[in-house]
């Protein structure tokens, strides 16, 4: 029973990924989340562009640098 102990907890770190999670507010006042690996980070006020499918994915808006 404690093999049994041992490996499954060892098989669920290894599916563990460091991760951020990003609250998101929209031009029309909506708030959405979206979990992601921690590449690429974003700050408070970064113009970003979600990503909708499965999984969602946040991305850096390039549209932000060109005004």
């Amino acid at each position: 029973m404690a093999g049994a102990l041992v490996g499954s907890a060892i098989e669920g770190s290894a599916g563990a990924a460091r991760g951020m999670e990003y609250v998101i507010a929209t031009e029309t006042g909506n708030l959405l989340t979206v979990v992601q690996g921690i590449e690429p980070r974003f700050t408070e006020a970064d113009a970003v562009i979600v990503l909708y499918g499965s999984p969602a994915r946040v991305i850096a808006d390039p549209r932000a640098n060109a005004k």
